[in-house]
């Protein structure tokens, strides 16, 4: 069907046809993962309450850094 639209000069024709390339496209919902990065990160070890689930989008990287914190000793001053 793609190659009949491309090869029709009728913008009717070429406007059906693509059409039904689509609703084929749309029935079948292909998807191909071509790339999948890895966003490494690296943690103190003072530094307490990070989770070590995986991050898919690194502006999730700081998702729960209200539960972030350091050991510290109390000192008189």
């Amino acid at each position: 069907l793609l190659e009949k639209a491309r090869q029709t000069q009728d913008q009717e024709t070429r406007s059906s046809t693509l059409e039904k390339f689509q609703d084929i496209i749309i029935e079948d919902v292909p998807a191909i993962f071509l790339y999948n990065p890895k966003h490494t990160y690296l943690v103190s070890k003072e530094l307490n309450g990070v989770s070590d689930k995986i991050i898919a989008e690194p502006s999730k990287r700081f998702i729960n850094i209200e539960n972030w914190y350091i050991k510290t000793k109390r000192t008189w001053q």
